[in-house]
C-alpha cells in the first residue's frame, strides 16, 4: 500500500479500506463537537452557522460539527444529528 500510494494511489481509492457510515457511527459522534462551540469559534460567522442551523429545523443542542474536506483539498465543516449522526447540512467554514 505505501509503494502504491507513493505512486499517486491514494489510500482512501481503495475500496479494501472503506467501511460503511453506521460503522463509524459510534467514532463518528465521539469525534463530533457541539455546534455551540463552532459559534463561540467563529463569532463573525454566527449568522450563517445560524441560518444553517435554521436549515436543519433542529434546535442548535441537538446539532453536533465535525471538520471535513472537500475536493481540492479546500475545509468545509459538516452538521450532524448529535444522537444519530446523521447528516444535516454543510457549511463553508474550515474549522480544522
Amino acid at each position: 500500500m505505501t509503494l502504491a500510494a507513493l505512486q499517486g494511489l491514494h489510500l482512501s481509492a481503495r475500496p479494501e479500506l472503506w467501511q460503511s457510515y453506521a460503522t463509524g457511527r459510534e467514532a463518528i459522534l465521539r469525534a463530533a463537537k457541539p455546534v455551540t462551540e463552532l459559534k463561540s469559534r467563529f463569532p463573525q460567522r454566527a449568522a450563517e452557522i445560524d441560518a444553517a442551523l435554521r436549515n436543519t429545523g433542529r434546535d442548535a443542542t441537538q446539532v453536533a460539527y465535525l471538520p471535513l474536506i472537500a475536493r481540492k483539498a479546500e475545509a468545509w465543516t459538516v452538521l450532524l444529528d448529535a444522537k444519530t449522526a446523521e447528516v444535516l447540512g454543510y457549511l463553508p467554514v474550515d474549522s480544522f
